[in-house]
């Protein structure tokens, strides 16, 4: 997390110095989403959809706040006046937190698990609202991972129920190795 002066802006663009999250580093620029604290008042359905609220832990966010999704932007980072020497992977969200943020995916089902950090969460909500068609396939597969990893599960309960039901005529190579005698 580093804190970055963004100048003075037009309307309700992010302005002065605000903390924020590094999502992607190009050379001498850097894209962050800005960070703002989070009195509990009400945003907009649409701003809404776009924000990550997290509440404060003491060590890594010392206010609640909200990442402001919707206020991504590239910048200099000539504009990052402190690193602020905390990183937002070690901040894990809480499980309500994680509900919230899977609830508005929808019926895409869960993206994020319990014991996420803000960094994934913060991913997640970027993928969902300027990259949909890359979520939706991302989970798409997810299902399909599980449901072959469930259809393995099944084929080796059935493998083992037929490699028991078979006739024993030789020793298995473990039996070999330590002298027992087959019956």
């Amino acid at each position: 997390m580093v804190f970055v002066r963004f100048g003075y802006n037009t309307g309700k663009e992010s302005s002065l110095a605000h903390p924020a999250v590094v999502v992607g580093h190009y050379d001498d620029l850097v894209v962050v989403v800005p960070l703002t604290g989070d009195d509990g008042g009400n945003l907009s359905k649409d701003l809404e959809k776009t924000v990550v609220r997290y509440p404060k832990d003491g060590k890594i966010m010392r206010k609640n706040g909200i990442a402001e999704i919707h206020q991504i932007r590239c910048i200099s980072k000539n504009r990052i006046t402190k690193d602020m020497n905390v990183n937002v992977q070690d901040y894990i969200l809480p499980n309500t937190v994680v509900d919230t943020i899977n609830g508005t995916f929808g019926s895409l089902g869960t993206f994020l698990n319990y014991g996420d950090n803000l960094l994934k969460a913060i991913e997640a909500k970027i993928t969902y609202h300027y990259a949909p068609d890359i979520l939706f396939e991302l989970m798409r597969y997810r299902k399909e991972v599980e449901m072959l990893k469930q259809e393995k599960l099944n084929l080796e309960a059935k493998l083992k129920e037929i490699t028991a039901s078979l006739p024993r005529v030789a020793p298995t190579d473990e039996e070999s190795m330590y002298g027992k005698e087959t019956k």
